[in-house]
């Protein structure tokens, strides 16, 4: 539309395709990411910039996925030691 002369519907496109387009992205990908892995979009949020200001752009990739291996690290921590620390805290006030 700009190289035709009319400026307000090229200005027009250009906003739509700035602000529509490029965050269609980072909509369907949280999306896609829940249905897929169960992951909750603040881990990818939280992902993408600490992995950002640590690896740099392949942080992109790496900062959700270490991310929710430490969460899942957690979770088979709490299960195997977890229930065994309460159990012998019972056993030593017995």
């Amino acid at each position: 539309q700009l190289s035709v002369g009319e400026s307000w519907q090229g200005i027009g496109i250009l906003i739509y395709g700035a602000l529509v387009i490029t965050n269609i992205d980072n909509v369907f990908r949280f999306m896609i990411q829940k249905k897929l892995a169960d992951i909750h979009p603040l881990i990818t949020v939280f992902g993408v910039i600490m992995g950002l200001n640590w690896f740099g752009l392949p942080g992109l990739i790496f900062g959700p996925i270490l991310i929710s291996y430490f969460l899942i690290m957690i979770k088979i921590y709490r299960i195997e030691y977890g229930h065994k620390s309460i159990l012998s805290n019972k056993e030593h006030i017995e």
